[in-house]
């Protein structure tokens, strides 16, 4: 079965966070970072009670770094103020998963905290959440000397794929190109809350914790500079600006369960709602539509905007690709296998859309008359998730399976398969980015993947 959106799954850590002596207080937090599969280095995180680094404080790889808003030093700290305790005094060197140092951390002048070293060694950085009424993040970076490649080398911006540990502990799930020419990402973590999270092309990560919890399962840059995301469990589709600073609008059916979405040629966004059974659309000020869908229990899926001005949807169960056009007109067309379990959908180089069938394992084109062809996934192969357009006209997709893989296939129906270096990560949706590489999560690795077509 599909890895479905993690929804209260427990996500296995790969990093402990430990206390360092002295900041135990309520006004502190102290954060340690060792390997989950050693002990720490020296012992030097031993002893330590456990803390949670996501209580709303920030927690930082740079022991000098301030209070959030910088008027009140470590000493003079009141309990309602977040400070950063002395690190390289609990943690000795080495301490890191991936490698012997830690990213430096600055704030950026919002509420987040960002690396200001895109080649720090430090395969994971860290860092917590911003507190009620805030959004600040924290964490180092997870630099290109800390990333993974697929030949299990240590990470270069030259290795055909690269993952990037994600700086706080949680699983990505929905991936976007921003507005700001950097890749921005839905992470769930394991405490409920979730983030908004940004990479650039070099690998810097920036994360934005939410007001509200669950799982955001998709995510898109608006027509309005900021980006969208559905937000299912809370019912309401968020809107988040590239500085960090959060919206959210209630959905009018209760327990929509919204999913996917999308920008709209109409200059609206679009998007699934896979419980409601409805296409909804938002204007970039709050208001709502809802289109109902014939097909009952469809459980639309994804959904893109085609070549002909309409978007076009997946449903799962209902197994259609569906079009609506922007005034609310709804068509449906039958995939030719039976219980396919289409999803992932993207319009592609040839005027047609292309969609992915988990279960039937094939990749679907429909034109926009409703055509269809399949293209079954060569043996050996995993179930596709997600497809996206890439550089020279070919689609790229991702792989579920014992052995994950990013896959690509000419509009001929010739594939490529590229094994991704930590084998059982779930990659779950993948975008191009402006760096002309394909970018995509990894849920069950806690990672963020960039592949560099060859």
């Amino acid at each position: 079965m599909l890895k479905m959106p993690p929804f209260g799954s427990a996500a296995v850590a790969t990093l402990l966070l430990v206390g360092v002596a002295g900041c135990n207080d309520p006004a502190h937090v102290g954060i340690c970072v060792v390997d989950a599969s050693s002990a720490p280095v020296n012992g030097s995180c031993s002893g330590h009670t456990p803390t949670d680094a996501s209580d709303g404080r920030i927690a930082d790889a740079d022991a000098a770094v301030s209070p959030r808003d910088g008027s009140v030093s470590q000493q003079e700290a009141s309990p309602d103020v977040p400070v950063v305790c002395d690190l390289m005094s609990g943690c000795a060197d080495g301490a890191m998963d991936r490698s012997a140092g830690v990213a430096d951390a600055q704030q950026d002048g919002t509420n987040a905290v960002v690396s200001d070293n895109p080649d720090a060694s430090g395969g994971a950085g860290f860092g917590g959440g911003g507190g009620a009424g805030g959004f600040g993040g924290a964490g180092g970076a997870s630099g290109m000397d800390g990333a993974r490649t697929a030949d299990g080398s240590a990470g270069s911006a030259d290795g055909p794929i690269v993952e990037y540990a994600l700086l706080t502990v949680g699983e990505p799930d929905a991936i976007a190109l921003g507005p700001d020419g950097n890749v921005w990402f839905t992470e769930y973590r394991m405490n409920g809350k979730t983030i908004i999270g940004r990479v650039s092309p070099s690998g810097v990560f920036t994360e934005f914790p939410s007001p509200n919890v669950g799982h955001f399962s998709g995510i898109v840059a608006g027509p309005d500079g900021a980006l969208w995301f559905t937000e299912a469990f809370s019912n309401k589709i968020g809107r988040v600006t590239t500085l960090g600073a959060f919206q959210e609008y209630s959905i009018p059916t209760a327990n929509s369960s919204p999913l996917r979405i999308t920008s709209g040629p109409d200059g609206n966004l679009w998007f699934t709602e896979y419980d409601g059974n409805k296409i909804g659309r938002v204007t970039t000020s709050g208001d709502f539509t809802e289109y109902p869908i014939a097909t009952a229990n469809s459980k639309p899926w994804g959904i893109a905007a085609g070549p002909d001005g309409n978007l076009w949807f997946t449903e799962q169960s209902g197994n259609n690709v569906g079009r609506i056009s922007t005034a609310g007109n709804v068509t449906e067309y039958r995939i030719p296998t039976a219980g396919s379990y289409p999803i992932g959908i993207t319009a592609g180089p040839d005027n047609s859309l292309w969609f992915v069938e988990f279960n039937g394992k094939k990749i679907g084109r429909v034109t926009t008359s409703g055509d269809f062809t399949e293209y079954p996934l060569p043996p050996g192969t995993g179930e596709p998730a997600d497809v996206t357009l890439g550089p020279g006209g070919k689609l790229w997709f991702v792989e579920q399976s014992s052995n994950a893989m990013i896959g690509s296939m000419t509009t001929s129906g010739t594939f490529a398969h590229y094994a991704t270096p930590t084998p059982v990560s779930a990659p779950s949706q993948i975008v191009t980015g402006a760096d002309g590489n394909l970018w995509f999560t990894e849920p069950q690795a806690h990672q963020i993947g960039r592949l560099v077509p060859p």
